[in-house]
């Protein structure tokens, strides 16, 4: 735990993924909430900066190339995403049904 903010940010993710004990995992939230507050601080804040591609650097600087269902979850309340309702959700684990252990 005392090397957490060494850990390159796709790890991170992925660690917390895993079912590592509970004392380890509010730690790598909090850094992987790091990671996600530098990735939305630098992204484009208007249409014209999107269209301009206006600090997009910071996606290749963060070299993460997702996030994970947990650092995904922050990212998306952080921007104020809402959740879809029960209903979506429903047709989307039907889409894409999952196996007794959680796989495709």
């Amino acid at each position: 735990l005392n090397k957490l903010d060494h850990v390159e940010p796709q790890s991170l993710a992925f660690l917390t993924e895993v079912g590592l004990g509970a004392s380890a995992h509010p730690f790598l939230v909090a850094q992987l909430e790091c990671i996600i507050n530098r990735l939305l601080d630098g992204l484009p804040k208007t249409l014209s900066g999107w269209r301009l591609g206006t600090g997009l650097r910071i996606l290749r600087e963060v070299r993460i190339d997702h996030l994970g269902s947990v650092g995904t979850r922050l990212m998306l309340e952080k921007a104020k995403v809402a959740a879809p309702d029960g209903e979506f959700a429903t047709r989307a684990s039907a889409t894409f049904p999952r196996g007794p252990s959680g796989d495709f």
